[in-house]
């Protein structure tokens, strides 16, 4: 399954912006949230694995015989990271426009991409 890179900023950023410190949401319930509900269930599973797996998000992931289950909790220091870095939509279009040249980037690379447009924003460069 291909990881879809809006998918999973829009999932942090629905962390970031439906979760305090005590919230715990399933990923049914979590895949209803306003940002989310336009995306396929199993891209907003996937994203929340893959996130995990990366140490991007807080979540207790369980496999089971029915499938998996993932209850949420928050985004780590360096989720909040990368998403402070992606989280401006002139910065994440700039990204992904420069992202499109190849059949496929990693998350890692789209961060990097974005810590360039952000400086370029700020005059850094």
């Amino acid at each position: 399954m291909k990881l879809d890179h809006d998918c999973v900023r829009d999932v942090m950023l629905t962390i970031e912006e439906e979760f305090n410190l005590n919230t715990r949401l399933h990923a049914e319930q979590f895949s209803q949230l306003p940002r989310l509900k336009d995306y396929p269930y199993e891209n907003v599973l996937y994203a929340l694995i893959k996130l995990k797996e990366g140490g991007l998000i807080n979540a207790g992931v369980l496999s089971h015989s029915d499938g998996t289950e993932v209850i949420v909790s928050s985004l780590t220091y360096e989720g909040h990271q990368l998403l402070d870095n992606i989280r401006d939509n002139a910065v994440w279009q700039k990204t992904k426009q420069a992202a499109s040249k190849l059949e496929s980037v990693s998350l890692s690379i789209l961060g990097e991409l974005a810590v360039i447009y952000v400086k370029q924003f700020l005059g850094l460069n």
